[in-house]
Parts: structure tokens; sequence; C-alpha cells
């Protein structure tokens, strides 16, 4: 881990008692990961390979179940609603709904549990933005299982202030 403090912009202004929980969970939860892999290299065990594979596996399982509980499987809005399951999922993440609709969905994350996870274990602002990277692979293969496109235009890891998704229909 680096010793450099990260200068990340990513303050919460919700006090969501709900979404404080789930945020606790995912800090818990990325920053364990990260420990893990951080141990397994200190044994000489390089696990990108299966990490990898457990991101794909997982982000597709989670996407299948999103689409078997839709009614129009081919309506944007309706798996960006299932995908947050509520006011919890999108006030975890402070987000707001640009643009919703059929074909698109455009939105604004304000907060990420991820990178306060990163940030509280010390890591650098390029070492946090390169974990983002990885990380949002998932939301692509979501995306993708479900038959949308995603473009991830900017992050709050990148130092944009927000992180900017926006979900299309494919052409």
């Amino acid at each position: 881990m680096s010793e450099t403090k990260s200068k990340i912009v990513n303050e919460s202004k919700s006090q969501y008692a709900p979404a404080l929980g789930y945020r606790a969970a995912a800090i818990a939860y990325t920053k364990r990961n990260y420990m893990t892999k951080q141990e397994a290299a200190a044994r000489g065990i390089d696990l990108t390979e299966v990490s990898k594979a457990v991101q794909y596996k997982s982000s597709v399982a989670a996407s299948q179940a999103i689409v078997a509980q839709m009614e129009d499987k081919s309506n944007v809005g309706e798996y960006i609603a299932k995908m947050f399951k509520g006011p919890t999922g999108y006030e975890a993440f402070e987000v707001d709904v640009v643009e919703t609709g059929h074909d698109k969905v455009d939105l604004e994350y304000h907060y990420c549990p991820l990178v306060k996870a990163w940030q509280e274990m010390g890591l650098s602002d390029e070492e946090i933005a390169q974990l983002c990277d990885s990380a949002m692979v998932g939301d692509t293969i979501m995306a993708e299982t479900a038959g949308f496109e995603l473009d991830i235009q900017k992050t709050i890891a990148r130092g944009d202030g927000v992180c900017k998704l926006v979900y299309h229909a494919k052409k």
C-alpha cells in the first residue's frame, strides 16, 4: 500500500440509515478483497485470473437475476430500477437519475463506497483509479449480459467528481 493520501473528492452528504449500512458492508467487502489479493501476492500467488473469472461469473449471475424479474426485457429503465432495488441502492451511491427511458438511462453517482474503502486504506489516486477500472468491468459485463451497452463517461476515482454512467439499448 502507498503512503500517499488521496486527493479524490468522495464525501457523502446522505445520512439515510439503510444506505449507511449498505455502504459499511461494501467498504468492508472491498477492503477484505484487496487484503486477500495483497496477502496472496506476498505468498507468491497471483489471483488476477481467478479474480477476473469470479468477477465475470458473479456479474453474469447478478444481471441474469435482474433480467428474470423484468416484465419488458428490452427496457433499460426497468433494468436499472430493478438493479438498484429501491431507494437504498440509489442513496448508497447518491445517484441522480439525469435521464430515464425505455432505451436510455443516464446516471450520476456522487459517492462511491469502493473508492472510500481504498482511500481509507491509504492507496494512491493512481492505484484507486486502476482498481476502479477493474471493478467497473463488472458493470459493463452486467449491462452486456442484459443486452445493453454501458458508456462510462466519468468516474470519481479519476477525479471527475461524479461517476457518469449511461446505459443504452443496443442498436
